[in-house]
């Protein structure tokens, strides 16, 4: 809600008029000096019409705030302002001003005509929840000693998403596939399920309960008995991506250095390429999870409005200590009813969440350690430019 309030602040300079002001009026008063009199007067004059007036250019204006969405963390964006007269008449000497936390943009305009074009300016944010301060308008006409300003447009809340960097989706699905192939899913019988897909993973003996559809016969004939073919349970069109939220402390519960902060906007970074670019091939669902002790989980098919969704989840996540028995309870047990998927675990480190979802779940998971992205040969991190572009 918008706060039409006036405010009202002298300038630096009506100190120094004051004080020759008072100097005139007093100089005049004792010595009976009626020019010195007659100049104290005006000079207290002037001050008193500049209060009277210093409201008029800002009667009747409006503005319009215009964010060039969406807003990525550490990439500049385009902010626009509009502001007109609502009755068409020209305003003289308008100072506009946009600010919050992290930024602050100013324009002086000399002559506000209705048609007048909009104030453009660009912004840097921070990832996170970001409170935009609301529009202000200020004038000292027509002596700039005594201004007033007003507010013009309310202030509201900005999600500035994580910045994505670049995936190869060929190697990260190659990933998948070898964390799959790990030798202790060897050892186990393979389970097939509807979103598997056909992968051939080899041929074994046929067991009682398979089924004589997966029976090679062209195998069994050569080699005197039942040979069936196994395939991976990998499902290649769902994921399930968790973000591990945990940053071991430095110096006391809470208290994180510099460098672990940065790995955390990395691991937050790396999650959000991944949901971005994540694409199944027929199709397929991204099920986004944020561990914790209310672990959020959003479920839905792949494609840009679902991603959107994750990266605002990922924009307010903050880093935790490590991990309660609890919280792993917690996120089991939101994971319960979720379409199998490949795993993969997201964190600025190798914390134990890997390992419990592996037990858990009994399927294979990818870590990633956004802590050695050298490691991660299917991922660029993302660099900003200074013409607000991304790039790697």
């Amino acid at each position: 809600m918008m706060n039409n309030t006036w405010r009202f602040r002298f300038s630096i300079v009506a100190l120094p008029w004051a004080f020759a002001t008072g100097f005139a009026l007093l100089i005049g008063l004792f010595r009976n000096i009626n020019l010195l009199l007659l100049l104290g007067y005006l000079l207290l004059a002037i001050p008193v019409l500049n209060v009277l007036t210093a409201a008029l250019p800002l009667r009747g204006l409006r503005a319009r705030r215009r964010i060039a969405g969406p807003v990525y963390a550490g990439i500049p964006f385009a902010v626009d302002i509009r502001v007109a007269p609502a009755n068409g008449r020209a305003r003289l000497g308008v100072c506009v001003e946009d600010a919050g936390p992290a930024h602050r943009l100013s324009w002086f305009v000399g002559r506000l005509e209705r048609d007048a074009p909009p104030l453009r300016g660009r912004v840097v944010l921070p990832r996170g929840r970001y409170l935009w301060g609301p529009v202000l308008a200020s004038s000292g006409y027509p002596f700039g000693l005594a201004y007033r300003r007003k507010e013009l447009a309310p202030a509201e809340e900005v999600i500035v998403l994580p910045r994505p960097g670049r995936l190869h989706r060929g190697l990260f699905r190659r990933l998948l596939w070898s964390a799959a192939s790990d030798p202790d899913r060897r050892r186990r019988q393979p389970r097939r399920h509807p979103a598997a897909q056909d992968q051939f993973h080899g041929l074994r003996p046929f067991r009682a309960g398979d089924s004589p559809r997966a029976v090679h016969w062209r195998t069994s004939a050569r080699r005197g008995e039942w040979m069936v073919q196994e395939f991976e349970d990998l499902p290649g069109d769902n994921l399930l991506l968790v973000f591990d939220p945990a940053l071991p402390a430095d110096d006391g519960p809470g208290v994180f250095s510099r460098g672990r902060l940065d790995d955390f906007e990395a691991a937050v970074s790396l999650a959000a390429t991944i949901a971005v670019e994540w694409r199944g091939d027929r199709g397929g669902r991204l099920m986004a999870v944020v561990a914790g002790e209310d672990p959020d989980v959003l479920d839905g098919p792949s494609g840009p409005a679902h991603a959107r969704r994750v990266l605002e989840m990922l924009a307010v996540v903050e880093p935790l200590a490590s991990p309660s028995a609890s919280a792993s309870a917690a996120l089991l047990a939101r994971l319960t009813g979720l379409p199998s998927a490949a795993v993969v675990v997201v964190g600025a480190g190798r914390g134990p969440l890997a390992d419990v979802l592996h037990k858990a779940l009994q399927r294979p998971v990818a870590c990633l350690d956004a802590a050695a992205l050298d490691e991660l040969d299917f991922y660029e991190p993302p660099v900003a430019d200074h013409s607000g572009k991304r790039g790697a």
